[in-house]
């Protein structure tokens, strides 16, 4: 099916051809320890230093990123630049004989500074004179490239524990595809590339696999990858491996006090969800002023460890927090609309459901509120920022607005739960870039219709090459 038939076939589903929208992604898991991305390829001599040659290599993983050029038959010491995408971003000087190496490395404490995905790749001199041209992982690389990389797929509402995997490989000049699903209803599904229906993919058992391995028509890196039936999304995800010290994320915290335990007057607690500036989500529990002892923990009523109060400078503290990098318990659960219980012996003494703080409106009919909730940035374009916010007045008019900040111009366009809701440029203001987006239930001119409601939906911002630079799961609860 081509891309225009797609979308009129999406426009026939909203005018009432089916009711039945795609469904927003429940709570990601942790990535699983084969998504990743190995390449190694060649840049092309721009006849500046007759005789050289140029090689990268790239290993990138969600705890340790490197990126590696290597060049010889350049000028003997002599101070050269790597260039990503026209900006000069690492100096070494060459040897004796004519040869030097850019190593450039990151883990989750110390970032690349650029990233390569995509991008233009250069070196030149300190002069600004091309040396070597080229690309990595994009149209236009060299013919003897070999490219791996793999990401995962997250299951939908619709099939909370389907997960799967797609591969996106180059052999000696040939690209290959495949995907696997697991945990899925068995059926026919399409599986969709950047919006668009590129291939059947049958689950029998609750498990599917396609290969493609010769005449594939599609780049599915950066492109969103949606599992579907018609509208009806199940696994979604980006075909983009998470790479340390490139992706990242705005700091976004959801805190809920827990107030007093039962018969214990001056306690008190609080729960509390992060996603820190690597993209990695946390929960915490904390509670104080308590008698010194283990205080077990269950989520949804399974038991999920225990709350240690010990005696410290400020008082009687202790917490638990789930997904933290120092042992902490496995963040396997959905914090927002979790029902926490925390025990002295077989009494809970709080019961309480996260909520997010200010993830959900008040309940009154149109208690006026407005929520703003920080995009997560993919690393397709790493300067960028971006956040959503909904709003609704005293009135009952409804507002949400999707703003994009300092990345690059043009077009950009914004998709909710793997639909195209419209497309706005990034233009400069006053000298910085910026971009907007906004629905209202009642639209002025420059506005578009608010005919959904923001809880449980993907949010995704894809550039003018259909890559995913931000996204965002807006709670469902």
């Amino acid at each position: 099916m081509s891309e225009v038939s797609w979308k009129h076939l999406e426009s026939l589903f909203r005018l009432g051809v089916c009711a039945t929208a795609a469904l927003a992604l429940l709570w990601p898991g942790t990535v699983r320890a084969g998504s990743g991305l190995k390449a190694k390829g060649s840049l092309s001599a721009t006849g500046a230093a007759p005789g050289a040659s140029a090689k990268f290599t790239a290993a990138m993983k969600a705890k340790k990123s490197k990126f590696q050029v290597k060049a010889k038959g350049l000028a003997p010491a002599t101070e050269y630049d790597l260039v990503i995408d026209g900006e000069p971003q690492e100096r070494t000087r060459s040897n004796g004989r004519g040869s030097l190496k850019f190593k450039v490395e990151s883990t989750r404490d110390a970032g690349m500074g650029f990233d390569p995905y995509g991008k233009a790749i250069g070196i030149q001199s300190a002069a600004a004179v091309s040396a070597f041209e080229g690309v990595f992982a994009s149209a236009g690389e060299s013919s003897d490239t070999k490219y791996d990389e793999r990401a995962d797929l997250y299951g939908t509402a619709l099939a909370p524990d389907a997960e799967g995997e797609v591969r996106y490989q180059i052999k000696k000049g040939q690209a290959s595809f495949e995907c696997e699903v697991e945990d899925l209803p068995d059926g026919q599904y399409d599986i969709v590339v950047g919006g668009v229906p590129e291939i059947p993919i049958t689950v029998s058992g609750r498990k599917g696999e396609v290969e493609i391995e010769e005449g594939l028509t599609f780049d599915a890196r950066g492109k969103t990858i949606d599992i579907a039936i018609g509208l009806d999304v199940y696994l979604t995800g980006v075909a983009r491996a998470p790479s340390a010290g490139i992706d990242s994320c705005n700091e976004t915290e959801d805190r809920e006090e827990l107030g007093p335990a039962v018969g214990y007057p001056s306690s008190s607690g609080h729960m509390k969800y992060e996603i820190d500036d690597d993209c990695d989500p946390g929960f915490d529990i904390e509670i104080e002023d308590l008698p010194s002892g283990l205080y077990p923990v269950t989520i949804n009523g399974t038991p999920k460890g225990s709350i240690e109060v010990v005696v410290t400078s400020e008082g009687n503290e202790g917490e638990l927090e789930f997904g933290d990098d120092d042992g902490g318990p496995p963040l396997d659960f959905d914090p927002f609309g979790a029902q926490v219980e925390i025990f002295e012996g077989a009494m809970p003494i709080w019961t309480a459901t996260f909520s997010g703080g200010n993830a959900t409106p008040p309940s009154g009919a149109c208690d006026s509120f407005e929520i703003t909730r920080s995009l997560i940035v993919t690393g397709v374009d790493p300067d960028v920022e971006g956040e959503a916010k909904w709003s609704v007045d005293d009135d009952c008019d409804g507002e949400f607005e999707v703003e994009i900040e300092d990345g690059s111009l043009g077009t950009h366009s914004l998709w909710i739960d793997g639909t195209n809701r419209g497309t706005f440029e990034v233009v400069l203001e006053d000298g910085e870039p910026e971009g907007e987006i906004e629905f209202d239930t009642s639209p002025e001119t420059g506005e578009l219709l608010l005919d959904f409601d923001p809880p449980g939906r993907l949010i995704e911002v894809q550039n003018a090459g259909g890559q995913v630079i931000a996204h965002y799961t807006w709670p469902s609860s």
